[in-house]
């Protein structure tokens, strides 16, 4: 086990102590949401930690049962089947996903062609989602995964698309989801709701 968290701890660090939290526990992850595009530099401001992860929640939650039995998370909730799954380190909100609840290629497809490097304090340097990416788990989430049940599963992607779409690949986003089976969905995800 790591030692416990800062108390009090601000966004980076609840970010650096999770992430060293997963890398001694061995589950692959990518750090993503908006937490991650901010960390990468877009001005985008995020008050919760979203890790995608590639281990079932049932794994993910017998590894985190330590680090929960001694005080530092404190579990807040699930969506039904547990594809999300939130805690808490400190008073910040940490959502872990579960990226094989969504497709199978979804993960291997973002760590390869849709993230970059982050450097990460203490914690060395993963990978994160960049903007291509968040936008392919944001579609993919609404279309398969635990988004799809919202009342408007695709408002993630157009409210971001106003903040960071002009810095963003579009082609690439397309070229990504078409990968995973999904042509076109960018543009229809952007169309606001009937």
């Amino acid at each position: 086990m790591i030692e416990q968290p800062p108390p009090d701890s601000t966004l980076s660090q609840a970010a650096e102590w999770f992430v060293r939290l997963l890398n001694e526990e061995s589950i692959d992850f990518l750090v993503a949401g908006k937490s991650a595009l901010g960390f990468l530099g877009e001005p985008v401001r995020s008050v919760d930690l979203d890790f995608l992860v590639l281990a079932t929640p049932r794994d993910v939650g017998y590894a985190l049962e330590p680090y929960v039995a001694r005080g530092d998370l404190h579990l807040v909730g699930a969506v039904p089947g547990g594809a999300v799954v939130g805690y808490l380190v400190g008073r910040t909100r940490v959502d872990i996903l579960d990226a094989e609840s969504i497709s199978l290629r979804l993960f291997d497809t973002l760590r390869t062609d849709g993230s970059a490097d982050l450097v990460m304090g203490t914690a060395g340097t993963v990978r994160a989602v960049n903007n291509e990416g968040y936008f392919v788990l944001a579609v993919m989430a609404g279309l398969r995964g635990f988004a799809k049940e919202k009342r408007d599963p695709m408002r993630k992607v157009r409210d971001a698309w106003r903040l960071i779409g002009p810095r963003t690949n579009r082609e690439k986003i397309d070229a990504l989801l078409a990968k995973l089976g999904k042509p076109g969905a960018l543009a229809r995800a952007l169309q606001p709701p009937l």
